[in-house]
Order: structure tokens, then sequence, then C-alpha cells
């Protein structure tokens, strides 16, 4: 009988998903460590490693590096992109207060209408779409009308210049999404057992950060495989088996 992978989610997803909370371990390794002492004498490192070889051993991915910090920056630049997104909402809002019909037609124009709920829900291709149509329509006329009304001029800088990056971070990570080879048994279990030991870190980091959400939240499998998927979906802490997937 064939090997079967034991989570719900695709190689690269794993791999992506592993390495980014394997970074917040070592960020936090000195109370990682107190509480898993075991884990000393560079454990975390050596796992950072052995999933970053995993990207040409498992996927024949040949610019890894470039997968992974795209991938990365994805996360990082959505983050961003939401939040400038949402001071600026919030001070048209305030600003346009008395002209809700101009504020309206503003808020299409940019794009808001159409996209603004699906990216804030975590859709990435919805998010591109966004920030591409916030900065070819903020035109210098409009631009002058926003912030003469009271808008922070840094909030659409700062919106513009998340464009560019989104736009070839998500292209280079949606193109590592599709990439498949075929895995021996052996390659399976291997996985598998990588797999087993990232859940380990997720189990380990929650319980010491089970006081503080935001930091508790960076070793949970489930959301950070959502951010990665920018959808509403994705694996459990501890998914049942599957077939195969990659």
């Amino acid at each position: 009988m064939s090997a079967t992978y034991k989570f719900n989610c695709k190689v690269v997803e794993v791999l992506t998903v592993g390495e980014t909370i394997t970074a917040h371990a070592i960020t936090f390794s000195a109370d990682i460590i107190k509480e898993r002492p075991s884990w000393s004498n560079n454990y975390l490192l050596d796992m950072q490693t052995s999933i970053q070889g995993g990207y040409q051993k498992y996927l024949g991915v040949d610019k890894t590096k470039a997968l992974r910090m795209a991938t990365l920056n994805v996360l990082n630049i959505q983050s961003l992109s939401l939040d400038f997104f949402s001071k600026f909402k919030l001070q048209l809002d305030i600003d346009y207060d008395n002209s809700t019909a101009r504020k309206k037609e503003i808020l299409k124009t940019l794009g808001f209408s159409a996209y603004y709920a699906d990216a804030a829900s975590g859709n990435q291709e919805s998010l591109v779409s966004l920030l591409n149509q916030f900065k070819e329509n903020m035109t210098a006329d409009l631009e002058t009308e926003i912030t003469t009304k009271g808008m922070n001029p840094a909030i659409i800088t700062g919106i513009k210049t998340q464009v560019p990056g989104m736009s070839a971070a998500n292209t280079v990570q949606e193109a590592a999404k599709g990439s498949k080879k075929l895995l021996t048994d052996a390659a399976v279990n291997e996985l598998n057992d990588l797999y087993k030991k990232i859940i380990a870190i997720c189990k380990v980091g929650r319980k010491v950060f089970k006081d503080d959400k935001a930091k508790k939240d960076l070793f949970s499998f489930a959301k950070t495989l959502k951010a990665l998927r920018g959808a509403n979906k994705g694996g459990g802490d501890n998914p049942p088996p599957q077939p195969p997937a990659q």
C-alpha cells in the first residue's frame, strides 16, 4: 500500500507554513526552549534548514529563496496593505461625513466597492486588484482633494508603495503553488514526519504564549495556512489524513 499524507494541504503549503512558524519559534527561542529544553543545541535552526531544503527536494523548485521570500512578502504586504486601507477608509468616512454621494463615488473609483470586502477577508487576488485600481485611479487632482479634506498623505503613499511588491510576490507564490513532483513513499513519510514536528512546535508555542493572543496565533498552523492561501479555508492544527495532494 502506498504511503499517504497525514496533512490536509499541499506540500508547498506545509513547507511554507512550517518555515514561517519555525521562524517565529527561532525569534522566541528563549521562551520556547525554556518550555522544551530538548530543543536546545540548534534543533530549531536544523528544522529550518530541513524545511528550506524541502522546496528543492520535494517540489523541484529551483529558485527556492525567491519562493520563500515571495511567500513571506505576501503575508507581510497583505497585513500592511489592509492596515493602510482600513485607515484610509476611516479617515474618508470622517472627512466626507456630510458628502455621502461623493464618498461613495471615490470608494468606487478607487476599487473599494468591488474589492475591499474580499481583500479584508484575506483574498489575495482581490487585494492585488484593489491595490492596482487604487494606484491607477488616485490622480493628482483626487489626491489633492482628499488630502485637503484632512487625509494623512502618508496613508496614500503607503498604499501606493505596496503595489509592485504585492503583485510580484503574489505571482511567484501562485506559480510555486502549482509545482508538482511525483514523490516516493519514503519522501511522503519524510514529509509526514516533518509535518508532525511542525505541529509539535505549534503546540509548544501556543502553550508558552497562552496568555498572549497575538503571539499564540503565530503558532497556529490553521491561521498561518489561511493567511497563505488568502481564502476562508484551511487545515486545522491537527487535520485528518487526506489523499495525496501537492
